[in-house]
Parts: structure tokens; C-alpha cells; sequence
């Protein structure tokens, strides 16, 4: 992922016991290594039933405010019968840009 792009963070949901029916609510956090952090909520992100995904697309400004460097995110998810789930924490690289700011 580089700086001051759009990309598309997809999480592919392989647990079966995971009904999409029953999300209620789910908590996307992002964080790099200042504790700067992005949580995204249910109405933020992109859910495919069909092909069991979870998906959120970055805007130019949230990417321009991290630091260069590792990036942890992970998923809980709440389901309408109480049960909460928790993704593992997976890594990726916020990598530098040469121009900074908003290309519109």
C-alpha cells in the first residue's frame, strides 16, 4: 500500500460458523506504528454474501496520515445472538510516495 492512494483492504471470511445474516456490527481497525488509527464501523465497509468478503476502500487523506512502515489491522464482529468474533492480526507496508497531498 503507498501513501495517498485508494487501495482496497478485502478480508476473506473462511470461518463457516460466521452467518452474514446475523452481523449486527463490526469494528475494522487499522493502526500504525505512532498509534495512529482508522476504525471503520458496519456502514463504512462492503459485505459480499455471496463470496464471503469484508471490504473497506482507503481515501487519499486516510493514507496520507500514516507513518511509513507496518501496518496492523483486524476485525471483531458482532453477531445479532451475542457472539463476537475476533480476525488475527494481519500486517501489511505503508510505503513512502515522492509527492505528497491530494491529486484531484
Amino acid at each position: 500500500m503507498y501513501k495517498g492512494t485508494t487501495p482496497t483492504i478485502r478480508w476473506n471470511i473462511k470461518n463457516e460458523d460466521l452467518n452474514f445474516d446475523d452481523i449486527t456490527e463490526i469494528w475494522m481497525t487499522f493502526k500504525d506504528s505512532s498509534n495512529y488509527t482508522v476504525n471503520k464501523i458496519l456502514t463504512d465497509l462492503i459485505l459480499n454474501k455471496d463470496n464471503r468478503t469484508i471490504e473497506y476502500e482507503f481515501t487519499q487523506e486516510e493514507t496520507l496520515k500514516f507513518k511509513i512502515g507496518i501496518i496492523e489491522t483486524q476485525m471483531r464482529i458482532l453477531l445479532s445472538g451475542g457472539q463476537v468474533f475476533a480476525t488475527p492480526i494481519k500486517e501489511f507496508t505503508m510505503n513512502r510516495i515522492l509527492k505528497g497531498g491530494i491529486i484531484e
